[in-house]
């Protein structure tokens, strides 16, 4: 899995989830210090969308979790699926408001 942020937020994410048996292997980009202890850091943007994607499919992860809001906004450029309920629990505005994505709201 992926985390996206470098602050306090992401090092949460990151504690929690290494500590899942289900979770393998946990990346966080770009990452902190904190995180680095935990975590195979990788320096990418949390808003570099084309480097993220191209991250995710090359190492074939399952999961990327955002985490600052600027990634939420930038995911509406993702290429993923989503099912329609958990689409109104996006608070990024420009994203859900966007006629073209599909978080648009209705």
């Amino acid at each position: 899995m992926l985390v996206l942020g470098s602050g306090a937020r992401e090092h949460a994410l990151v504690w929690k989830c290494v500590q899942s048996d289900l979770v393998e292997r946990v990346y966080c980009a770009p990452g902190n210090g904190g995180t680095g202890g935990m975590a195979r850091n990788i320096p990418i943007g949390a808003a570099d969308v084309v480097r993220i994607v191209d991250f995710a499919k090359r190492e074939r992860l399952g999961l990327i979790v955002l985490g600052p809001e600027a990634a939420v906004d930038a995911a509406s450029a993702m290429p993923f699926a989503m099912p329609a309920s958990t689409s109104s629990d996006l608070t990024a505005a420009p994203a859900a408001s966007n006629p073209a994505s599909p978080l648009r709201r209705p």
